[in-house]
């Protein structure tokens, strides 16, 4: 009896310890895998978001750059779409919101920036829509 409970315990710690993926079969959650490669030198993916399922939006940051670039890929990687941001080359997170792509650019580190508004559907870019005048990070 001693010697009983010290091995299940240590039986049902063992068991509670094995992987996620062992215990969950052949599925695929948590399988990360190379999606895109962003397609201009010099520039750092910030942000990722999907629309609808089908498409696929990568803000970057470019610290060289003088416009900020936002890449719009489709659900195998490859890009459609390249929207550009006039003298705000650091571009940070995104969100959508109905069919409108908002994103935080800044002019530089400690400047100015906005919170910039893209129309999906016209693929219109309005860098006055939120005006940030001091404080980017």
């Amino acid at each position: 009896m001693n010697r009983t409970l010290p091995l299940l315990i240590t039986g049902a710690m063992l068991l509670l310890m094995l992987p996620q993926p062992v215990l969950a079969g052949n599925s695929q959650v948590g399988v990360l895998n190379h999606f895109v490669t962003v397609p201009v030198a010099g520039l750092t993916a910030e942000g990722i978001v999907a629309y609808r399922g089908h498409s696929f939006y990568v803000s970057t940051i470019g610290f060289t750059a003088t416009n900020g670039s936002i890449f719009k890929f489709d659900k195998k990687g490859t890009l459609t779409q390249t929207f550009t941001l006039p003298g705000l080359p650091i571009v940070g997170q995104a969100a959508i919101y109905k069919h409108s792509l908002f994103v935080v650019a800044c002019a530089g580190t400690l400047s100015s920036g906005a919170v910039v508004k893209i129309d999906l559907k016209t693929g219109v870019v309005n860098t006055a829509f939120s005006p940030v005048p001091t404080g980017c990070p």
